[in-house]
């Protein structure tokens, strides 16, 4: 049975956390991947590492913030997290998304506003 969608841990209510969105938007994305089971997390890990290694982030030709460091470590594990999405897709049927009610589209974080 997939975890229920509680409040927010504290971190994300923070002060800090909230400093730049870029920031949050990492920590909030970093929190739903947290309802994943640890057999998960550890293919994540190896596919964020496959993510630096082939340097996804930089196919983002857009200029560079003062963000871009903390920016690539986003990027790096939302397309592992897209990886592992069309894996288990692919070879079981089933939507991690549903299982572990996973609620993450990145089209509501683009941008700030």
């Amino acid at each position: 049975m997939p975890p229920s969608a509680g409040p927010p841990p504290p971190l994300l209510k923070t002060p800090e956390a909230r400093e730049s969105f870029v920031k949050y938007r990492k920590l909030a994305l970093m929190t739903e991947l947290g309802k994943l089971p640890t057999r998960l997390l550890l293919f994540l890990a190896v596919l964020e590492g496959v993510a630096r290694y082939k340097e996804v982030s930089k196919a983002d030709k857009r200029p560079t913030s003062p963000e871009a460091p903390e920016n690539d470590e986003y990027l790096n594990l939302l397309w592992a997290f897209k990886e592992l999405e069309i894996f288990i897709t692919e070879t079981t049927g089933t939507s991690i998304r549903t299982e572990f009610n996973l609620l993450w589209y990145e089209a509501e974080w683009i941008n700030g506003k």
